[in-house]
């Protein structure tokens, strides 16, 4: 570990550094890198750079705003009977040529006394469906037989196509909570060898790229694993840039995750949601077209138009709409442009290609003078990419149906009507629900490297309402449209997301919670009390901020005036408690929550069209933020009285109200609503789901050998994070876990640092949930705590800065921090007062 230190720069260079934003492994140490982890019991939820909830697994390290890869198939790289994989009519051995150049492969060779088979089963989930992605290495050694990839239940086969040379295979699934994944290799009855490696099964679910990650290996390794401290689990700091043709698979290295890259439009459904006034380049669009966009919408068959593009008010001669409805069961993409011998052109997928959250490439082009005394208009399609750089065309596309030829040369109207995407322009319809990425129009018939007139991307969008494109035009996030855009941190047309220019923000640590609410993403379940026939709940309606379909439809009847619904008899502390509830807006405005602890009801209401609180109860506090797709976590916090009789409600309101309502709705009032979570503290912590009892999920405890790794003479640290909480109290950055030496922490709404005899307390205020800085050093007889290049605190060193372990986000074995942290550095120097205020800016 010294040479690594050295290595790295030597006395000027951190003795400790470890960035925590994919890995717990430190990328240099002069003492031991080896990291210890407990959390046991209850699982957990992080978010991943799209916003995605991902429940990791006991045991396992979670970093926020990092892309999660985990391989579900057991001993992938023992691919024999022992090891739990079925062979059938055929030996599989190792000691092949792998694409490495290594002997790591296995010779799959058949028997020809039937068909030949190599597969393993895993669960799909407890609840809600999964979507599967399978890929394999795959080589022919010998003979012609037809060769099948297994996949989802039952199990299902895809033929593929070897060669002689090594390939990587993909096939996706569907599953629902019934039924399990199978992987594996069918081969017809023959005598061929094959050859296999790496299997890699993957819950993709939610994902708006559901290709092949990188491959990660299961019982291979030991601790640290891949260095999220679980085997099978690998955390990711760069976009998945692998693409899949035909079942192959191409792979590259996807741009890293940043806000120059990762940034998204989400769009909730609302009229003219993002729009720019007409440039000259486009009312100057007059004949040849293309229209690309990266898209995904929650739904791909949606019952009405769903508009991606539009620059249309009405004319009758003028203007354009590209948009998609349903036709069949199946997506329909429809393109109308309006002039001289109108163009009205429609054409259905034809097959499942599209998957309800998950992104695809589509493509209009529209070539106004065929030569042929007409227009032709041709739909296309891509499957997702990690990135905003379109695949090669037409290669990498797939036309949808034949060209739609309209008779007579097409000449469109000029038009000075803005251009909106997610809706229509003319009328408040056509609303799109979603995802946007890309928003491309070119006065071409597109082609590689074709240069568009206008180009919508988010990543150049700025934290305001409007933004200038790299094509010059101004762009703005309509005043009430519940669109945001994804990374930008105004709260009023943005959304922070888990990473900034810099990449993820890390390592997220939690105290320990206990989620009160049974069943907790089941509302139609009778641990929820509903008035009668007044509410109605429908399980399993939308798509959750997990990805799954298991958010539930809460509705309202014309029985009654009591619109909502409770669980009872829960037992709360004389302490502060919150409730939490997720909730979309689907055609109600007001969300009720109700926290009642047997004498009081402290309710608070929450705006979930616009994303903003409503009235509460006095005593009470509340909150509400954007987590992307039109989902808001509504949280209602309160000091309750202890209580054996305690109760929570969640309801609809007619009205924003700070008492429950009494109300006659018209029946027809509904929400989209998911995981319900009561625990002790001041802020929400990640979703625990719950079934038939309430679940404890244990602290997160990160910790390192101290010899070696801090001077405790004389030294400094420094570090990043995030806090949900500013004022409870101490909390650990750089902590202890068994004395309560605190080289860097935080107390209440201020950093400090903490010997064991004096505490020194920084003069800035830290902000709940926002960004910062803070560094600490110790030397001589000065003790010295910065953040956010503030004024440098300092106070009197007792000589010894000795925390029995490097706890990271654990304050003496307890006090976690509840919130992210990266970028962790350890120095044999104090540095300067200046430096470290300089650094912390």
């Amino acid at each position: 570990m010294l040479r690594n230190w050295a290595i790295s720069g030597g006395r000027n260079a951190p003795i400790f550094n470890a960035p925590l934003i994919n890995s717990a492994v430190p990328d240099a140490s002069a003492g031991s890198s080896t990291p210890t982890f407990t959390r046991s019991l209850a699982t957990k939820s992080i978010v991943d750079f799209e916003g995605l909830y991902k429940t990791i697994l006991s045991g396992e390290v979670g970093f926020n705003g990092a892309r999660r890869v985990a391989n579900l198939c057991v001993n992938s790289e023992t691919l024999t009977a022992g090891a739990g994989w079925t062979v059938a009519n055929a030996t599989s051995v190792v000691g092949a040529t792998d694409p490495n150049g290594g002997t790591t492969a296995y010779t799959f060779t058949c028997s020809n006394a039937g068909i030949s088979e190599l597969y393993r089963a895993v669960a799909g989930r407890a609840s809600g469906s999964t979507s599967t992605t399978i890929s394999i290495y795959l080589r022919r050694v010998s003979g012609t037989a037809q060769v099948s990839l297994y996949s989802k239940g039952t199990p299902v086969a895809t033929n593929v196509t070897l060669t002689t040379s090594w390939q990587r295979f993909a096939v996706s699934g569907q599953l629902d909570n019934s039924t399990v994944a199978y992987i594996g290799v069918k081969v017809a009855q023959s005598t061929d060898v094959i050859e296999i490696w790496h299997p890699l099964l993957e819950d993709v679910t939610g994902q708006t790229n559901q290709n092949p990650s990188e491959y990660v290996s299961v019982g291979v390794l030991s601790s640290p694993y891949h260095g999220a401290m679980v085997d099978g689990v690998k955390y990711f700091s760069t976009l998945n840039g692998n693409t899949v043709s035909s079942n192959v698979v191409t792979e590259a290295t996807g741009a890293a995750i940043n806000s120059s890259t990762a940034k998204f439009a989400s769009l909730g459904g609302a009229y003219l949601p993002l729009t720019t006034p007409s440039s000259s380049a486009l009312t100057a669009i007059t004949s040849d077209q293309s229209i690309l966009v990266r898209v995904a919408p929650s739904d791909w068959t949606p019952v009405s138009e769903t508009h991606m593009s539009c620059k249309w008010s009405g004319g009758a001669t003028d203007g354009w709409e590209f948009y998609i409805d349903t036709s069949g069961g199946f997506t329909r993409l429809n393109y109308l442009s309006r002039g001289t011998n109108t163009i009205i052109a429609q054409r259905a997928a034809g097959s499942s290609l599209f998957s309800d959250g998950v992104g695809a490439w589509l493509l209009v082009t529209c070539d106004a003078d065929n030569g042929a005394g007409g227009s032709d208009t041709k739909f296309w399609y891509a499957p997702n990419t990690g990135g905003n750089m379109p695949p090669s065309f037409p290669s990498g596309w797939t036309q949808l149906g034949a060209t739609v030829t309209t008779a007579g040369v097409h000449v469109r109207g000029t038009t000075a009507d803005v251009m909106a995407v997610g809706s229509r322009v003319a009328s408040a319809n056509g609303f799109f629900t979603g995802n946007v990425y890309l928003h491309n129009v070119y006065s071409s018939v597109y082609a590689d490297g074709a240069t568009p007139v206008s180009i919508m991307d988010p990543n150049t969008s700025t934290t305001g309402q409007t933004w200038v494109s790299s094509t010059t035009e101004t762009w703005t996030v309509g005043v009430s449209t519940k669109a945001r855009i994804f990374g930008n941190t105004n709260t009023t047309y943005g959304i922070p997301a888990p990473w900034d220019a810099t990449g993820p923000v890390g390592y997220n640590a939690e105290p320990q919670a206990i989620n009160l609410c049974l069943q907790s993403q089941t509302f139609d379940n009778a641990s929820w009390v509903k008035p009668g026939a007044r509410v109605v709940i429908t399980a399993d309606q939308y798509v959750a901020p997990d990805g799954t379909t298991t958010a539930d439809k809460l509705a309202t009847t014309a029985a009654g005036s009591n619109t909502y619904f409770t669980q009872q008899t829960l037992t709360t502390t004389a302490v502060a408690n919150t409730f939490t509830v997720y909730a979309k807006y689907t055609n109600t405005q007001w969300l009720q929550l109700d926290l009642y602890d047997a004498v009081t009801d402290y309710v608070a209401s929450f705006d979930i069209l616009n994303g903003v609180v409503g009235l509460k109860h006095a005593s009470a506090t509340s909150s509400i933020t954007s987590i992307g797709n039109g989902w808001y976590r509504c949280s209602v916090t309160a000091t309750t009285a202890a209580s054996a009789g305690a109760a929570v409600a969640v309801g609809l309101s007619d009205v924003n109200s700070a008492t429950l309502r009494t109300w006659t709705p018209a029946g027809t009032e509904t929400a989209a609503i998911w995981q319900a979570q009561l625990e002790t503290g001041s802020v929400a912590t990640s979703p625990i789901t719950t079934t038939t009892v309430a679940v404890t999920r244990n602290a997160d405890k990160l910790t390192y050998v101290t010899s070696g790794n801090l001077n405790s003479a004389s030294g400094s640290c420094y570090c990043e994070f995030t806090t949900a909480e500013v004022a409870t109290g101490f909390r650990g950055l750089l902590g202890a876990d068994g004395n309560d030496n605190l080289p860097l922490g935080i107390n209440s709404n201020h950093c400090n640092t903490y010997d064991g005899t004096t505490a020194v307390q920084s003069a800035g205020i830290l902000t709940a949930n926002t960004a910062a800085k803070a560094a600490s050093f110790w030397t001589g007889s000065t003790l010295a705590v910065v953040q956010n290049g503030g004024t440098v605190a300092t106070g009197a060193f007792d000589g010894s800065m000795a925390p029995a372990t490097i706890a990271v986000g654990v304050y003496n074995g307890a006090n976690q921090l509840n919130g992210s942290i990266r970028n962790v550095q350890i120095y044999a120097q104090p540095q300067s007062a200046a430096y470290w205020q300089a650094r912390t800016t």
